[in-house]
């Protein structure tokens, strides 16, 4: 039989994470898609990009707004980071524009399963 011990996990603040996002004893982000290399630095510049366009306009871009520069931003970031930890990586500049766009639109179903457990979890408080 097995016992249970508690583990400790150390995490990163964001802080920290946006500014070194590569895990000790790692040599890339960690791979999500194995059919999408490199999509993770480049969503990652992106969104060091959102939070640069939230920081100068107090809101996330519409479908609407003009996001150009801050594509260019998003480029010169990945750039940077592509070298710092030199990776072989492609910028996709049309991932980073749906990114951005994107960012301000409901996303229904993840809202919609989010409502049903804070849902079902408010009922089983006020049940007790």
């Amino acid at each position: 039989m097995t016992s249970k011990r508690p583990e400790t996990f150390e995490f990163k603040s964001l802080r920290e994470s946006l500014a070194e996002p590569i895990a000790k004893n790692q040599f890339q982000l960690q791979l999500i898609d194995l059919g999408k290399f490199g999509y993770n630095e480049v969503l990652h510049s992106g969104f060091i990009t959102l939070l640069k366009y939230y920081d100068e306009n107090n809101e996330l871009p519409s479908i609407h707004s003009n996001i150009d520069s801050y594509v260019t931003y998003s480029s010169e970031k990945f750039s940077d980071f592509i070298k710092r930890y030199q990776l072989d990586f492609e910028f996709k500049k049309e991932l980073v524009e749906n990114q951005l766009r994107f960012a301000n639109t409901n996303h229904a179903a993840l809202c919609s399963i989010v409502g049903g457990i804070s849902a079902q979890e408010v009922v089983k408080f006020t049940n007790k």
